[in-house]
């Protein structure tokens, strides 16, 4: 009951976390209800029907008996010393091991999927962008062999934010991207982190003078939990939210690391705005209906006639070259009639300005906000730390300015969201398991002294990720949430045991000696002992078991109850 209860809380997590692990705790419940009918109802039943011979002791277990209780009297005559130990090993632990073990939602795991996002100058011709993209599919079929690939298909015109994005908020001729199928890991011996290395060296050479950006995704092991980095400025000064982004921007490119890094406030070529003499344009008898009539038509064309050809209609547009519209002197010089029926040349009236043009702008509850968004290599920075570092750094400056607010989303708010989940789960949890022991003990003292058992099996578990170099992930949580219940078992099964001793020397007029409390707990030692490595056998297959996607995202989770 005490797994159950410290299981059932992940039910009330909330957001694509809590359903993505949702049936965790209901196959855990399912299986440990069933285990509890089997053991009380038909257990006994099969007992009954079994004649039990008395069988001695093998003699390894005596042995392992008798260095347990000589070892447990020397503890016992030294309580105190060793009370005082494991409390600084687990401060030790938690203040010096578990901060050099870093946390990350999830880790990148060998997927059948690798996509390459790449820009090309801005403006250049979509047909352009074909013919430099169809030059790395001919490295990707050069360096991928033809027996892991199964496939790759490339979209020009969209680049996407995410892995698996069919679109992005703004299509471009610019940009592409190349998403690459491979066969099941099971069935190949090279990795997609091989693939990547492998690519990255190939693309070298092709990139300088065909593409100004040019980057390899991967996927993550669990759910999509947004970009590494994504921060948005937020507030209606323009020019102050363009600097601060600058600045962000910036300061992130100058680590090598940090890759894949856009913003969606984004210029693209520059704009032509053309600004009407109203006064000289009434004197002149001209219209500003007609001024956008003959430059609609210069830039866009007008329709002369059309034709219906196999029952769709075609138009028939007559506009100028677009050498012609690239110089805006040949704009000014195009001419315009007036109501008299001259014709007045255009640059006599207008007035010409180059800027840079924004694709769109993007609102934050109302307000204008632009997102600096990046992806970094886990390998060399570890994505969590990193976010702290931008949070110290650009925090404090965005609070000078009192219209002005940050807000870090994509990785950074996905772990606070699930590490807020988490904590709101343990202590459902040990509070549960906690009111379960008061029913159990008939005490309100003894089950504290019962789940003293989850802090101290934290130690297990720091240790068994610090030694493994494994990072503790999301599923690292859960597995430390599920270990609560199951820590205490041990615990329980010693300290009723323990009760029962006691209150059989206490009908005998008898105090309860150490030597008592090391009798009693040599009698549990075997079942306690046997329970553990029947558990920790179990969970074996699933750090074992590397080749698969799955194995490698909940590993993590089993690798918690081993160490506890």
């Amino acid at each position: 009951t005490t797994t159950i209860a410290a299981f059932i809380p992940i039910l009330l997590m909330g957001g694509i976390f809590g359903e993505w692990i949702r049936a965790i705790p209901i196959v855990v419940t399912v299986i440990l209800t069933a285990s509890l009918f089997e053991s009380a109802f038909i257990l006994p039943s099969h007992m009954a029907m079994t004649k039990i011979k008395a069988k001695s002791k093998p003699g390894f277990l005596i042995f392992l008996e008798n260095i347990y209780r000589r070892n447990l009297l020397r503890v016992l005559r030294r309580k105190y010393r060793v009370i005082l130990f494991f409390i600084i090993l687990f401060i030790f632990s938690v203040s010096v091991v578990l901060p050099m073990l870093g946390f990350e939602l999830f880790p990148e795991a060998d997927n059948d999927v690798l996509m390459v996002k790449m820009e090309t100058p801005k403006g250049t011709p979509i047909y352009e962008t074909e013919r430099r993209v169809a030059k790395l599919e001919k490295i990707i079929e050069e360096t991928v062999p033809p027996e892991i690939l199964t496939s790759y298909v490339t979209t020009i015109g969209e680049k996407g934010t995410e892995m698996w994005e069919s679109t992005t908020a703004v299509s471009q001729s610019y940009l592409a991207r190349v998403v690459i199928n491979f066969t099941p890991h099971q069935k190949r011996k090279i990795t997609v982190f091989d693939m990547k290395d492998a690519l990255n060296k190939n693309f070298a050479g092709i990139k300088d003078g065909n593409f100004t950006e040019l980057d390899i995704i991967l996927a993550a092991g669990g759910p999509p939990v947004g970009k590494d980095i994504d921060i948005t400025f937020i507030g209606n000064d323009d020019k102050l939210r363009g600097q601060l982004a600058d600045e962000m921007f910036n300061f992130i490119s100058t680590n090598e690391a940090v890759y894949d890094i856009s913003r969606n406030d984004e210029k693209d070529l520059n704009e032509l705005n053309i600004t009407l003499n109203h006064d000289l344009m009434a004197e002149l008898g001209i219209t500003a209906t007609d001024v956008a009539m003959v430059i609609r038509a210069a830039v866009d064309g007008n329709v002369i006639t059309s034709i219906r050809k196999e029952g769709e209609e075609i138009d028939y547009r007559v506009k100028v070259s677009d050498k012609f519209k690239a110089n805006p002197n040949n704009i000014r010089n195009l001419t315009i009639p007036n109501r008299m029926g001259k014709l007045i040349r255009l640059g006599s009236f207008i007035r010409f300005d180059n800027k840079d043009s924004v694709l769109g702008y993007w609102h934050r509850e109302g307000d204008r906000a632009v997102s600096v968004r990046a992806e970094v290599d886990n390998k060399e920075l570890n994505a969590g730390k990193y976010n702290k570092l931008l949070k110290q750094k650009f925090a404090p400056l965005v609070e000078k300015y009192p219209d002005f607010r940050v807000e870090f989303g994509g990785l950074e708010q996905s772990t606070n969201e699930s590490l807020t989940d988490f904590f709101n789960a343990l202590v459902i949890a040990v509070v549960v398991i906690y009111i379960i022991l008061v029913v159990l003990f008939n005490s309100f003292t003894q089950p504290l002294i019962v789940m003293l058992a989850i802090p101290f099996g934290l130690i297990g578990v720091i240790f068994a990720f610090a030694i493994h170099w494994q990072t503790l992930t999301f599923m690292g949580l859960i597995g430390i949430l599920g270990l609560s219940g199951v820590v205490v078992n041990n615990s329980l099964v010693m300290l009723k045991f323990l009760n029962t001793r006691q209150e059989h020397e206490c009908r005998n007029g008898q105090m309860l000696k150490l030597e008592h409390v090391a009798d009693a707990a040599m009698l549990r030692f075997r079942p306690i002992v046997l329970t553990t490595i029947t558990t920790v056998a179990g969970l074996l297959p699933s750090l074992m078991v590397l080749s698969e996607v799955k194995s490698q995202c909940f590993s993590p989770f089993s690798w918690q109850l081993p160490g506890a």
